[in-house]
């Protein structure tokens, strides 16, 4: 019922009025902050309009694809759409839609550490072995089996780990760093280390990152780009936490 009212909305011209005005305004904030794709920019130079034209086709196909049958994993959406508020859920699947596109350009070729970021954030969300907690737009993650041992006030401050125990070895095989089996395992393994230290505190995800970089060469490279405020506020609003302690 929720995701016809939403199919149902974009097939009105409110609808697609609303969508279009939607991916114009997140174009915008793109340009202004140097996040306008260059495939873009080479299509249609110094004329937004016709990017958004574009870019509106290409949004009503994820929101078919991929937004819409995802949205059973969103109660607050369903329960927004079941209010009469679906141009308040338009809103958010468009600043996901732009967000998915930035994260598409992410790659572990042009930029490792992001990539790793982005994986790491993917595989602790994603099971029942980790706990996910979020605060001040960032997340934090524990073994579930740990967290009642965790200090909810406690910070984790950014550390050296050239002293910690190196992760896994890779046995030779580079691009296993980036295998959600290597990294579930990794993300572990930090956490019980960090109780074996008497870090008693939820673990931020680039700390897992800047441990892995320290010990495994190619990934040293201080490319890290921390998510924007925008896309955590993004993340926060559409990728609800599982498992996550009140």
């Amino acid at each position: 019922m929720a995701a016809k009212r939403l199919r149902d909305l974009l097939q009105t011209e409110t609808g697609l009025r609303a969508a279009r005005a939607l991916v114009r305004k997140e174009l915008r904030r793109h340009v202004l902050d140097g996040g306008f794709e260059r495939s873009l920019s080479r299509r249609h130079g110094d004329d937004p309009g016709g990017a958004a034209d574009e870019l509106v086709q290409d949004f009503l196909l994820f929101v078919f694809d991929e937004f819409l049958p995802a949205l059973p994993a969103h109660p607050d959406f369903v329960a927004a759409l079941l209010q009469g508020r679906g141009e308040t859920v338009l809103r958010m699947a468009v600043r996901r839609f732009f967000w998915r596109r930035q994260d598409a350009f992410r790659t572990k070729e042009a930029d490792p550490r992001a990539y790793l970021h982005r994986r790491i954030r993917d595989i602790v969300t994603g099971g029942d072995a980790f706990v996910t907690r979020k605060q001040g737009g960032n997340l934090f993650f524990t073994l579930a089996d740990l967290a009642e041992r965790m200090d909810g006030g406690a910070s984790f401050p950014p550390r050296q780990y050239a002293g910690w125990p190196p992760p896994a070895s890779l046995d030779g095989a580079a691009d296993r760093v980036f295998s959600a089996r290597y990294l579930a395992e990794a993300a572990g393994f930090f956490c019980r280390e960090a109780v074996q230290r008497d870090i008693y505190a939820w673990v931020p995800v680039r700390e897992v990152v800047r441990y892995l970089a320290t010990h495994i060469p190619g990934l040293d490279r201080p490319k890290l780009r921390v998510l924007s405020e925008n896309d955590a506020r993004v993340d926060s609003a559409l990728s609800p936490e599982k498992n996550t302690p009140s």
